[in-house]
């Protein structure tokens, strides 16, 4: 919410910036599925440079309140949101910590040995596949670990929450969908091309919501965790943008 961004100002003058100084770069650069900081783009623009965002193309405020279920009769890409949101994926995981493990790595690319999922797009968690699902092939043994260590502490309640809160952050575009907004700086844009809740096609049409322009770039053989998978190309991406935008402003602290 606007108030949300009050703090968050106050949080960036309390280091003693301007609105015009590098503090906050990770506030701009990063994208959050929550878009929260692309929503501070369009609260706030004189305090961004410049912004970008990994596998989320801009989705602009909606006038219209829509469900998960309105949602996903729109984009049928997004079915899963209806598992995560109705607390069947919780109920699966719930069950043994061992499930929470199978949950974890099928996230992150894990399989059966018959090469059988344990996460798509157009159901969610695959509750027969979940006790079968070996180790992630994007992290180590030692980090799942971490994950399940941590999250069997609360179970998986706290991060489902965000599927619920589309009507809320309804309420919050209904205010910004009565002026159509332009972002007023430059912006980048990848999307990954084997991304399935995300896919490519989701970009087409973008330019129109960016007056200063978009850069957009597809990463190849590559799923929704690009970071993760394609860490340099990510990275070179966004040093490129960056200093492209602000030069020799780059500090070493960034």
């Amino acid at each position: 919410s606007p108030l949300f961004w009050v703090d968050t100002i106050g949080v960036v003058f309390s280091f003693g910036n301007t609105p015009e100084s590098s503090y906050g770069s990770p506030l701009k650069f990063q994208e959050p599925k929550l878009m929260k900081y692309r929503r501070f783009s369009q609260y706030y623009p004189s305090m961004v440079r410049c912004v970008f965002s990994i596998c989320v193309p801009y989705l602009p405020p909606s006038s219209v309140r829509m469900s998960v279920s309105d949602l996903v009769a729109k984009l049928p890409n997004f079915t899963y949101q209806l598992q995560l949101a109705g607390g069947g994926a919780e109920e699966i995981v719930a069950k043994s910590t061992e499930r929470l493990r199978g949950f974890i790595n099928g996230l992150y690319g894990g399989t059966t040995p018959e090469g059988k999922p344990a996460f798509t797009v157009s159901v969610g968690l695959l509750e027969e596949n979940i006790d079968n699902i070996g180790q992630s092939p994007l992290m180590s043994k030692e980090m799942t670990d971490f994950y399940v260590q941590e999250f069997s502490r609360h179970g998986l309640h706290g991060p489902c929450n965000w599927y619920r809160t589309r009507e809320l952050n309804g309420d919050d575009e209904a205010v910004l969908a009565k002026d159509p907004f332009k972002f007023p700086m430059p912006a980048m844009l990848l999307m990954a091309d084997q991304d399935a809740a995300l896919p490519p096609w989701m970009a087409m049409g973008q330019e129109q919501h960016f007056a200063a322009g978009l850069k957009m770039e597809t990463l190849t053989g590559c799923s929704h965790w690009a970071m993760v998978q394609k860490p340099a190309a990510v990275n070179k991406y966004i040093g490129e943008f960056i200093k492209g935008i602000l030069g020799d402003e780059i500090k070493s602290s960034l």
